[in-house]
């Protein structure tokens, strides 16, 4: 229970520090959004954030980085980051793949070096994705559900 509220803090915590100017990358004004690619997106979003959450938890409980787990871990969310970027046909959220998947790399790149301060980059990473999701949240998301 103590490491699920340290690691929604954490992640509150993240969200909090975006600068603005991290929120900018508008959509593709030619861009076609359908059912089918949204859901698509979120399933593998969903699986992304899931494997992301690991490393987040790996952070808080180990001492020191496990690398076997980091480098398995950073491979699963290339493989995932490749199905989100297919899942998006008309390339309407383009701007915001390519920012992850350059942030990636480069912790992608840590991770082969074996630095230490492979957290921090991964934190970093976090900052891409709540660019498109502060962008692209419905206006109601902080509602509670409606019960009749």
């Amino acid at each position: 229970m103590k490491t699920t509220r340290l690691l929604c803090l954490l992640v509150l915590a993240s969200f909090m520090s975006l600068s603005p100017k991290l929120w900018s990358f508008p959509i593709s004004p030619n861009a076609q959004v359908t059912p089918s690619v949204i859901y698509n997106l979120k399933k593998s979003m969903a699986q992304f954030g899931t494997i992301f959450a690991g490393l987040e938890v790996l952070r808080i409980k180990e001492k020191k980085p496990d690398w076997e787990v980091i480098d398995a871990s950073l491979k699963e969310l290339r493989e995932e980051l490749t199905t989100m970027q297919k899942a998006d046909e008309f390339h309407a959220y383009s701007d915001y793949t390519d920012a992850l998947s350059a942030s990636l790399s480069s912790v992608q790149l840590m991770a082969q070096r074996r630095d230490k301060s492979i957290f921090r980059g991964i934190s970093k990473m976090s900052e891409t994705c709540f660019q498109c999701h502060t962008a692209h949240r419905p206006a109601n998301f902080n509602l509670p559900d409606q019960k009749d």
